[in-house]
């Protein structure tokens, strides 16, 4: 993972320049460990720089300004949990979509060659398995990753039945069944609680990214991020991000 002098983070306006470099050091750490193995797994490792590299980021941003808005306004500065560690932290969500993009790929299409759908498994899988690790070695404090323990998990498990229901209903199985939550719902919520949230928050935070994931129309986001209890420069910051797409 790379530490504070690798990873620099002046100010919000730096976050995603931040997540991607803490995820480039982290994959490059992770390429030498695995060529160590053989050669040959470098391409596992191209798979999931690409994979990364297509996304627009917003996830991460959405987690981190729901942690701001509930940390309070100074929270860059003077909260318990250091910024540069949350922001590390968060490209954990950055690995989860690429895990669920890979895993999506293999079915129910019609099967392609045999190693393409081993690369797609081996690269989904390994992408889950790294998000955790950028998780606890992001720098948080342990008493902070006990206690977003609970949410860490009910997120992992809700993108995984998520997208067993889409694959369900792209198979004809399944007729307008959703997750529980929406992806950028649990980002939100991941956000909330790495500030210590209480359930209120947790719940505002969950509204708000259902709406965005449902394209609601923009007075209805603006209402639910109004409504909820964040500092004033997060509600901004999250109207800002939702008018230009999520």
């Amino acid at each position: 993972m790379a530490d504070s002098a690798t990873v620099a983070a002046s100010g919000p306006d730096t976050l995603d320049a931040d997540v991607t470099a803490a995820l480039a050091a982290f994959l490059a750490a992770k390429r030498a460990e695995l060529t160590a193995m053989h050669p040959a797994l470098s391409a596992v490792v191209d798979e999931i720089e690409r994979r990364c590299a297509g996304s627009s980021g917003r996830r991460p941003a959405y987690a981190y300004w729901a942690w701001r808005g509930c940390a309070g306004a100074d929270a860059s500065h003077d909260a318990p949990v250091d910024d540069l560690a949350v922001r590390r932290a968060l490209s954990a969500l950055e690995l989860l979509r690429v895990a669920a993009v890979e895993h999506a790929d293999v079915a129910p299409e019609p099967p392609g060659p045999v190693p393409a759908i081993g690369r797609a498994i081996l690269s989904g899988d390994l992408a889950l398995i790294w998000s955790a690790e950028v998780l606890t070695t992001a720098g948080l404090p342990e008493e902070t990753l006990e206690a977003i323990g609970p949410v860490w998990d009910a997120l992992r498990t809700g993108l995984a039945a998520g997208s067993y229901l889409d694959l369900l209903r792209a198979a004809g199985g399944l007729d307008g069944a959703t997750a529980a939550e929406s992806p950028t719902g649990w980002a939100l919520r991941l956000g909330a609680a790495l500030a210590g949230a209480d359930a209120a928050a947790l719940a505002a935070c969950a509204r708000i990214g259902t709406l965005l994931d449902e394209g609601a129309d923009a007075e209805r986001i603006r209402r639910a991020v109004a409504a909820a209890p964040l500092a004033e420069e997060a509600r901004e910051a999250l109207l800002a991000l939702s008018s230009s797409g999520s």
